[in-house]
């Protein structure tokens, strides 16, 4: 838009194919630029070299009413309803759930495995593979970050599988739900499909540009809400926390606040998911 191009976008124009195995190799969507006439900006175009997932501690105030305005305004969402909890003492009736999913996450041999192998450590596989978690992006710098790097962090499976290294994922937990200063719900009603994922994400990307619009750290944590049969005793505790239709599903949860930390994680080239 901000270049002077219209965009049409089709989903799933190949289908959605039932088989797992095929699914991940049908085109997601087809994507379509046309130059225009009309000279109209997008507002959120100049946020797109700050917007990063800030999984630091949160600091500052808490967001009040004008701050939900100005995101709802600058998100302009199609798709999804955005609910928001905000104030600290209702902030803090999530913080139970939102713990509690993390820890139940981490005690799942399956599911703790594939956060390690997405694990990042060195730069040099920060930067060639351009994928998966850091440090980094949990908010660690300086001192701090070379310690944890050179005496905490262990990739092993022995040691990623601790007690100890687990309890450490905890407590970082702990810290970032207690310290967010607003939380937000990306909410769909009807079917939960592919399309509705999809969906979700084009609202969830001009969401996370209109946070970063308004200088304001984001961060989703999705423990909750996942596939698999023990997230369902949380997922239904928010459910009636934030009191939804039975026809109603949170697709995705996120914490706001603000943060002096900056990282931005090295994205894949475009080239690898164009078709």
């Amino acid at each position: 838009d901000s270049l002077m191009y219209n965009s049409k976008i089709t989903f799933f124009p190949k289908g959605i194919h039932s088989s797992a195995e095929k699914f991940i190799s049908y085109p997601v969507a087809r994507f379509e630029i046309q130059e225009k006439s009309e000279c109209v900006h997008d507002f959120l175009f100049l946020s797109l070299p700050n917007r990063v997932m800030n999984r630091s501690e949160y600091s500052g105030e808490f967001l009040k009413e004008d701050d939900i305005n100005n995101l709802n305004k600058l998100t302009f969402a199609k798709f999804v309803n955005l609910k928001f909890i905000l104030g600290e003492e209702k902030i803090k009736e999530f913080h139970s759930p939102l713990i509690a999913s993390f820890e139940a996450e981490v005690n799942l041999r399956e599911a703790n495995e594939l956060s390690r192998i997405w694990f990042r450590s060195a730069n040099e596989d920060i930067y060639t593979k351009r994928d998966g978690i850091t440090l980094e992006g949990n908010g660690l710098s300086g001192v701090k970050l070379w310690i944890a790097k050179k005496f905490f962090l262990d990739l092993t499976e022995t040691g990623w599988h601790s007690e100890s290294s687990k309890k450490a994922s905890v407590d970082l937990a702990r810290k970032q739900v207690e310290s967010a200063k607003g939380l937000v719900f990306f909410i769909t009603e009807g079917k939960d499909t592919p399309l509705e994922w999809v969906k979700t994400g084009i609202d969830f990307m001009r969401f996370t540009l209109a946070a970063a619009n308004q200088n304001f750290a984001f961060h989703t944590m999705n423990q909750a809400v996942e596939d698999y049969k023990e997230s369902l005793f949380f997922q239904n505790k928010l459910n009636g926390l934030l009191k939804l239709k039975k026809t109603e599903k949170i697709q995705l949860i996120g914490r706001l606040g603000r943060s002096d930390t900056f990282f931005a994680s090295p994205r894949r080239d475009l080239s690898e998911i164009v078709l």
